[in-house]
């Protein structure tokens, strides 16, 4: 329920912030895009990947450094307490086994693993919007020319740069897919 409330808050005031911009006069101009070949399009999706690549390991290097120590411990409890069970079963197979510790090691680790992928997460964020700061950016090379007074297209460019840095290879190759398959599509339509 608290999502679904942080949800509708956070579009209510995207909504008033983009009102109240627009009212004031102070949206800044529209963009115009360049006419792009597609290959050009894959070429930056492909170094968007080479990037979002990189990234990638750097963020596993650094939740390594952060929770890999713990990581194995809790492991080694629920590999530990699961041989003491298996062990109990096998010497008195009629007594019944207290699965409590093992629950408790198995909850523990899964805790554990969401505080490490949130943990990563935010890594990759901040650092996807280090690498976009730095002048890697996807909306940047498909315009044309952007108003000197269009502050907000290099703002939103970083962040949106850096979110998609920040989810990974996978979902730059999923763009790469889709973008390749679309374009097939309009070559073979093309054909007939």
């Amino acid at each position: 329920m608290q999502a679904k409330v942080a949800s509708i808050v956070v579009v209510f005031a995207a909504l008033v912030a983009v009102g109240f911009l627009s009212i004031k006069g102070l949206a800044p101009a529209a963009v115009s895009f360049q006419q792009i070949a597609p290959q050009a399009l894959l070429g930056t999706l492909t170094w968007m990947f080479a990037v979002a690549v990189f990234l990638e390991r750097a963020v596993e290097v650094i939740v390594m450094v952060l929770r890999d120590a713990e990581a194995d411990v809790r492991v080694g409890v629920v590999a530990a307490e699961q041989g003491r069970l298996d062990e109990a079963g096998k010497a008195v197979p009629t007594t019944p086994l207290n699965l409590d510790a093992l629950h408790a090691a198995q909850e523990s680790l899964s805790v554990f693993r969401a505080e490490t992928k949130e943990i990563a997460l935010c890594v990759s964020f901040v650092l996807g919007i280090a690498v976009s700061l730095a002048g890697i950016r996807a909306f940047a090379s498909i315009v044309n020319a952007v108003p000197g007074e269009n502050w907000l297209f290099s703002t939103v460019d970083v962040l949106v740069t850096g979110a998609v840095l920040a989810g990974g290879s996978e979902g730059v190759h999923q763009m790469v897919n889709v973008l390749s398959n679309f374009l097939e599509s309009l070559a073979d339509h093309a054909k007939k």
